[in-house]
């Protein structure tokens, strides 16, 4: 599997349990970590940034999840955590967005980036999905019309997903929305109003 495929399949699991990760003590993958993001963003009333402790340990879940599935250590460079977001206090029940930021690699385009992202929810989750991958158009950066996808699957609790990505400078930036299914509609409606906001520091 290449690198880019772990880590989009290390962040899709990753996403559904990193509202509970404050309780996961295992120290693999820490070669995901947290970053400065090249990006500004204005978060809704309610939505916080959680502290660099907090992303930390999103970043060792993602990594512990990559290195599980490729089932060794690995060494991946270039691959951060560049943001997390949270409405409120991080838990299952409340809805977070996690930033993956990654070079894509020199033989794939953006196109194929996205292509094996969807392919790898399906083969991940599997039976576990409740509701079938989707296309979703109108998700925008700065009037650019993003990529995106939604889904929802079922371990230990049902979560809906919506995962959309910035292509910039040959990097992916991995953008994906997890929430309860009640909660979706208006997790999407404040991610848009993130998005719009989304400002390049450079």
């Amino acid at each position: 599997m290449t690198r880019a495929r772990l880590v989009a399949l290390g962040a899709a699991l990753a996403a559904l349990l990193a509202a509970g990760c404050g309780d996961d003590d295992d120290d693999g993958g820490s070669f995901i970590g947290s970053s400065d993001a090249p990006y500004e963003v204005t978060l809704p009333d309610g939505w916080t940034e959680p502290g660099d402790e907090q992303k930390d340990l999103i970043a060792k879940s993602i990594g512990a999840a990559v290195e599980s599935a490729a089932d060794q250590e690995l060494d991946v460079p270039g691959v951060t955590l560049a943001s997390f977001w949270s409405e409120g206090e991080p838990t299952p029940e409340r809805p977070s967005i996690i930033v993956i930021r990654e070079p894509v690699p020199e033989d794939a385009s953006d196109e194929q980036f996205v292509q094996a992202s969807i392919r790898n929810a399906e083969r991940i989750f599997g039976d576990a999905l409740t509701e079938p991958v989707t296309t979703v158009n109108g998700v925008e950066v700065e009037g650019q019309e993003l990529p995106a996808f939604d889904y929802t699957a079922s371990i230990d609790v049902t979560l809906a997903k919506r995962v959309a990505f910035v292509f910039r400078d040959g990097e992916a930036y991995t953008i994906t929305l997890t929430s309860p299914p009640d909660a979706f509609d208006g997790a999407t409606a404040d991610l848009d109003e993130i998005l719009a906001s989304w400002s390049w520091n450079a």
